[in-house]
């Protein structure tokens, strides 16, 4: 289908037969993200089927970023611009005279060519010939002038290396120096305290090892137990179902003197907790 068909089947948008029903589904298939052809179908499919069908619908709404829009489109009337098509007939009449008209259809099938100046001259290969014999002999020769000055150049250079080999300047009192430098940079007085104790501390741990004494590191520290507070029972945590418990857990004897504790707390329970007593201790 070209732009003019679907122009058109879009003009009978209103009043869709059977054949154009086809061609939307066709277009569907087509082009499953194009908008227009799924409205189509969903208008049509809502005319026929009086709103009961809505299969179309649902695909038109997924891809519809207005539904309020849609649904104007399915239910009212879709207005289109007025498309102008150019006229056929006039179209083939120019052809036919072209087809007619020999120097026109040359005319409109040839481009103008640019003159045959503009045309760049290929220069002769026999005046290209000497150039490059030239051209390979300056470059020899002045390879011959690079090679003379580089053995120049390294023969100038050695007895220079060797006068600065040969002089006896004895390495042992290059490094003395060195180190007699080092040391007047370290005997310089030093006017910040700060500066003073950081250069102590250096100097202590550079003469002392870095360790701790063993009977030091064996030692064990006294730690608390952090665990008493929460084990030890106060008189809040004093209560019949902790007793119980501590039955389930076995720890009869804990239970009891929480039950002897309890009937301190509550008189009138005296002989309901004195009974519980004599069941754990039987």
């Amino acid at each position: 289908m070209n732009a003019q068909e679907f122009l058109a089947l879009l003009q009978k948008s209103e009043q869709l037969s059977p054949e154009d029903f086809k061609d939307v589904l066709s277009l569907q298939e087509d082009f499953p993200y194009f908008l227009i052809p799924k409205v189509l179908g969903a208008k049509y499919e809502w005319e026929r089927s009086s709103g009961t069908s809505n299969a179309l619908l649902h695909a038109a709404a997924v891809l519809s970023p207005n539904r309020k829009r849609l649904k104007g489109l399915l239910t009212g009337s879709i207005s289109l611009p007025q498309v102008r098509f150019p006229d056929l007939s006039s179209v083939e009449v120019a052809e036919e005279k072209k087809e007619n008209n020999p120097a026109e259809k040359e005319s409109s099938t040839t481009p103008d060519q640019p003159e045959a100046a503009a045309i760049p001259e290929t220069p002769e290969p026999s005046s290209s010939r000497p150039n490059r014999d030239e051209i390979l002999r300056r470059l020899e020769e002045n390879l011959k002038k690079i090679k003379k000055n580089d053995t120049s150049g390294s023969s100038d250079a050695t007895p220079e290396k060797k006068k600065e080999v040969n002089p006896g300047a004895n390495p042992v009192s290059e490094g003395s120096d060195l180190i007699e430098s080092i040391a007047k940079k370290e005997e310089r007085e030093i006017s910040d305290e700060r500066k003073k104790e950081q250069l102590a501390l250096i100097n202590s741990f550079q003469e002392k090892p870095i360790r701790l004494p063993r009977e030091q590191m064996d030692a064990q520290p006294d730690l608390p137990d952090l665990s008493e507070k929460s084990t030890h029972l106060n008189d809040s945590m004093l209560s019949e179902s902790f007793a119980r418990l501590l039955v389930k857990q076995n720890k009869k004897q804990e239970a009891i003197e929480i039950y002897r504790k309890l009937i301190l707390k509550f008189p009138k329970k005296k002989t309901y907790f004195a009974d519980q007593i004599e069941k754990l201790k039987a």
